[in-house]
């Protein structure tokens, strides 16, 4: 037997019938997948006898749905002070209604009163997309880099046990645990 580590992946799960199966980068971490669309209201509008499109009023709709635009991901964003700007400075730009050719929006939280929040449908260019979410997961590695060491948030005078001549390792066993 030897001493290094053996790196056990967990098994593949059976993938859901139209969804697809999730990628993984080259580290073996699962990658994030865009969440299946519920269906929008347009999807749940059936034509009465009279010709005129309606949705049941029990119907479960996603509100928040909307259809997605291929090369681009989209986010709604909350109307904090700041937040929206932040968004425009960072390449996003916003959803227009076809129909009326404003920024798509939603009240996400009526009970602030005066119209309550609104969250507004935000757009960015998936390459964008993409290196922003690079630059966070790089962030995230170097966290779990100093955690694996044993070096997080480490202070001097903390008095916390850390050999240095032995770096943390993590072994997974297979079988009773009996050696």
């Amino acid at each position: 037997m030897t001493d290094a580590p053996v790196r056990v992946r967990a098994p593949e799960v059976p993938v859901a019938e139209g969804m697809q199966p999730r990628a993984r980068d080259s580290k073996g971490r699962l990658m994030p997948r865009a969440a299946p669309a519920a269906p929008a209201v347009e999807e749940a509008e059936t034509v009465i006898a009279t010709g005129v499109k309606r949705v049941p009023l029990g119907q479960h709709v996603a509100k928040l749905a909307y259809a997605p635009r291929p090369g681009y991901a989209r986010r709604w964003v909350s109307d904090l002070p700041g937040r929206v700007d932040k968004a425009l400075a960072a390449g996003w730009s916003h959803v227009k209604d076809p129909k009326t050719k404003q920024p798509v929006k939603y009240v996400t939280d009526p009970s602030l009163g005066a119209g309550g929040r609104q969250g507004f449908l935000m757009e960015l260019p998936e390459e964008l997309y993409e290196e922003d979410q690079k630059v966070k997961q790089d962030s995230l590695d170097e966290v779990d880099e100093a955690i694996y060491k044993g070096a997080y948030n480490q202070e001097a005078g903390d008095k916390r046990y850390n050999p240095t001549f032995a770096p943390n390792k993590f072994e997974v066993r297979r079988g009773s645990g009996k050696v």
